[in-house]
């Protein structure tokens, strides 16, 4: 049932390219907004000495 589902989605989104952008723009955004947040944090904790390893 699923994959009746999604292979009708996927025929409308390659039959109708103005759909495939729409699709496709706010996927990018949502895949920036976690990259540009890497990449204005600051640099790794590093000052509180070695790291430890973890076991339980």
């Amino acid at each position: 049932m699923a994959l009746v589902i999604f292979q009708r989605l996927l025929s409308r989104l390659l039959a109708l390219p103005s759909l495939q952008t729409a699709v496709s723009a706010p996927g990018s955004a949502h895949l920036l907004r976690p990259a540009w947040r890497i990449a204005r944090s600051g640099p790794p904790d590093a000052g509180s000495g070695p790291a430890h390893p973890v076991t339980h």
